[in-house]
C-alpha cells in the first residue's frame, strides 16, 4: 500500500508497509523552479530522495539526514550553474548521497565539513566554471566514506581531507574507495591531498592520473592498501 501526493514536480511515496518508523520515499523530478531543494524541504530526518533523470538547475544544502539514491535510468545532473560557492553542500550528519552527477560549484562541487556518518558513493564531479579547486572536500568530519567516485578537472584537488577529529585514542578516519581522479594538466593539481590533521585514514584501490601530484600525504597516520587498480572509466 502506498499513498502519492503531488505538487510542483515533488511526489510524497509513503511506503506504509516497508517504510521503519513512518520514513518515506520522496521522487523528484526536474522542472521550474528548485525542485531538489524543494524535496529537502518536504522531507523528514530518515527519508530518501528518490531523484529522477534530468538537469535540476540549482545549488543544494542537504541539511537533514537523508538518504539520496538515482530513479529511473541515465543521467542525473545537479549543475549550480556557477552561481553558488559549492554546488552540493552537506550539513548534516547521516547522510548518503549516491549515483549523481554534480558540477556547477565555483570553489567545491561537494562540501562536507564537520559532520559524521556521510556516504559519497558512484557520483561524478567535473569541473565547469574555470575556478573550481576541489571536486569533493571533507574537513574535520568522521566516519566518511568516499567510494567509487570519479572526479576530473580541478586546479587543487580532486578530493581534499583535512582536519579529521579524533575520538579519544583513536582517530576516526575516512574511507576513500576505488574511486578515480582526473587532474588538470598544467597546473599544480593533486589527486587525493591528506593535510597535516588528516590521520588514521584508510586509501584503497584508488585510480589517479594526470596531477603533479598524485597523493600528498602530510601525515604519518594514514594506511594505503596495494592491489590492482582499475583504470578510470
Amino acid at each position: 500500500m502506498f499513498i502519492r501526493t503531488a505538487a510542483l514536480g515533488v511526489s510524497l511515496v509513503t511506503l506504509v508497509a516497508a517504510a521503519p518508523c513512518g520514513a518515506k520515499t520522496i521522487v523528484v523530478n526536474p522542472g521550474p523552479g528548485t525542485p531538489f531543494q524543494s524535496a529537502i524541504g518536504a522531507a523528514s530526518p530518515g527519508d530518501t530522495l528518490r531523484i529522477f533523470p534530468g538537469t535540476y538547475a540549482e545549488a543544494v544544502v542537504i541539511d537533514k539526514a537523508l538518504r539520496v539514491i538515482p530513479g529511473g535510468c541515465c543521467a542525473w545532473v545537479i549543475d549550480a550553474g556557477c552561481t553558488a560557492s559549492t554546488a552540493v553542500n552537506i550539513l548534516a550528519d547521516d547522510v548518503t548521497f549516491s549515483g549523481l552527477a554534480v558540477q556547477g560549484g565555483t570553489l567545491y562541487e561537494i562540501d562536507v565539513e564537520h559532520r559524521d556518518r556521510v556516504k559519497v558513493l558512484r557520483s561524478i564531479m567535473s569541473e565547469t566554471c574555470g575556478t573550481a579547486e576541489y571536486g569533493i572536500q571533507v574537513y574535520r568530519s568522521t566516519n566518511v566514506k568516499l567510494w567509487l567516485n570519479e572526479t576530473s578537472g580541478f586546479s587543487d584537488a580532486g578530493v581534499y581531507i583535512g582536519g579529521i577529529a579524533k575520538s579519544g585514542d583513536n582517530s576516526d578516519g575516512v574511507r576513500l574507495l576505488h574511486n578515480c581522479v582526473t587532474g588538470l594538466p598544467g597546473t599544480t593539481a593533486t589527486g587525493i591531498e591528506l593535510d597535516t590533521t588528516s590521520d588514521g585514514n584508510v586509501i584503497t584501490g584508488n585510480a589517479i592520473d594526470e596531477n603533479v601530484t598524485d597523493v600528498l600525504d602530510s601525515w604519518r597516520n594514514n594506511h594505503f592498501t596495494t592491489g590492482s587498480v582499475p583504470p578510470c572509466p
